[in-house]
């Protein structure tokens, strides 16, 4: 148990385990496992360990935004199994059934992904590579950022037994096409006052990757031959094109204000 705690304190931070209990009511025991799991799924020791050799290519500065990318995505995995793993937090099972999906995930990237997430791998891939970092290292610093949205793939994939490629390419192309990720960047980047604030911010994060992993589910079941998930999803958004140029019109003025709040 102490090994256990000073890993999580080391890595993570003294506030970490307050702060999930705060976000998701769950007791220190339940959190030591997600983490656990979290850590052993995303393969988050050899990435951290391929940045302690760094440094000799890149600035102590760099090197601490690289962890700190890590401890992010640590971080969402650890509360995504909190919230929906919590009574199924068997570290050995939970393992085994995510690593090979997460690493299967990071394979399909960028080919899954639609243009202007493409262009964002691009861009985060060849800044990492003129820092000298190594193409594979580079790929999974620059996969973090999809790897947020992981968890919920793969569930999905799992639910309904169809490859994680797949239900990855449905979800992310769903997200460009409603412009998803501005909606997330700016609840991320949305100031807190206080703790309950904060505790807001990650509710609504919540929401949405609960829609964005409901329309993937829904998307799917639409598709009864399981054939053409892409195709089924451009007849959804064309029989409710009226529905979605409201909410392109909802993301205009959101866009144009100076200012969002709660």
């Amino acid at each position: 148990a102490t090994k256990l705690s000073n890993i999580i304190i080391n890595e993570m931070g003294f506030h970490f385990v307050y702060r999930m209990q705060d976000e998701t009511g769950a007791p220190v025991s339940a959190i030591v496992r997600a983490y656990m799991i979290a850590r052993s799924v995303l393969g988050i020791d050899s990435i951290w360990e391929q940045i302690e050799n760094l440094e000799s290519l890149i600035c102590v500065e760099k090197q601490t935004e690289l962890v700190m990318a890590c401890v992010r995505l640590l971080r969402r995995t650890t509360r995504w199994f909190l919230r929906n793993q919590r009574l199924r937090l068997n570290i050995n099972k939970s393992v085994r059934i995510f690593a090979p999906a997460v690493a299967e995930l990071k394979k399909v990237i960028p080919a899954i992904f639609g243009e202007k997430n493409k262009i964002n791998y691009q861009q985060y891939y060849h800044q990492y590579i003129e820092q000298g970092i190594a193409p594979e290292l580079a790929h999974d610093l620059t996969c973090t950022r999809a790897l947020f949205s992981s968890m919920d793939i793969i569930e999905v994939a799992q639910q309904s037994s169809i490859s994680v490629q797949k239900v990855a390419e449905l979800y992310f192309g769903i997200g460009e096409f409603l412009d998803l990720a501005w909606i997330r960047s700016q609840i991320i980047a949305h100031p807190t006052e206080n703790n309950w604030e904060s505790l807001s911010r990650e509710a609504l994060r919540d929401d949405l990757d609960w829609q964005q992993r409901q329309l993937t589910m829904g998307i799917i079941n639409l598709d009864h031959k399981r054939k053409d998930f892409m195709g089924c999803f451009i007849a959804w958004s064309e029989s409710h094109a009226g529905l979605i140029e409201r909410w392109r019109h909802i993301l205009s003025d959101l866009k144009a204000s100076n200012s969002l709040n709660y």
